[in-house]
C-alpha cells in the first residue's frame, strides 16, 4: 500500500476507533459491533506489526465470548481473515487480514474522508 493510502487508511482507522468509543460511551442503549471492532483491531494490529491472536481478537470484540467466537468464524468464513501457522507444529495459529479485507479498508478509508469533508468541510475551508 502507498504511503499516502496507508497514512489515510490509518487516520480512518483511528476516526472509526474514536467515534466507537464515543458512541459506546454516550448511547446507553448502544450495542458493540463486534466484527467492527475486531476489524479495527486487526488492521491497526497489522499495521502496526502485532501478532493476532483468536483470543486477543476475541477479547477485543466488546461482546460475550460465545458470540464473538461466532463472528470470528463469520469473518474467516467470509474470507475477511486469514491464519498463519505460528509453531512447526501447526496447532498454534496468527490472524491476519486477508487482502480483501486490506482492500476494502483502503476505499472504506477515502470514503470516510469524503463523508468528513462533506459533512464538515475541510481544513482548509475552517481556516478560512
Amino acid at each position: 500500500m502507498p504511503p499516502k493510502m496507508e497514512s489515510e487508511a490509518l487516520t480512518a482507522l483511528e476516526f472509526l476507533e474514536g467515534l466507537t468509543a464515543e458512541l459506546e460511551g454516550t448511547v446507553e442503549l448502544y450495542a458493540p459491533n463486534p466484527i467492527l471492532r475486531m476489524s479495527l483491531n486487526l488492521i491497526r494490529s497489522h499495521h502496526n506489526g502485532r501478532t493476532v491472536t483468536p483470543t486477543s481478537l476475541i477479547g477485543a470484540s466488546g461482546v460475550p465470548y460465545a458470540t464473538a467466537t461466532r463472528r470470528l468464524r463469520d469473518m474467516m468464513d467470509a474470507g475477511m481473515i486469514e491464519t498463519r501457522p505460528r509453531t512447526a507444529s501447526g496447532k498454534s495459529h496468527s490472524l491476519h487480514p486477508s487482502e480483501s479485507m486490506l482492500e476494502m479498508w483502503t476505499r472504506l478509508s477515502g470514503r470516510v474522508r469524503r463523508l468528513s469533508v462533506q459533512s464538515f468541510g475541510s481544513a482548509e475551508a475552517a481556516e478560512d
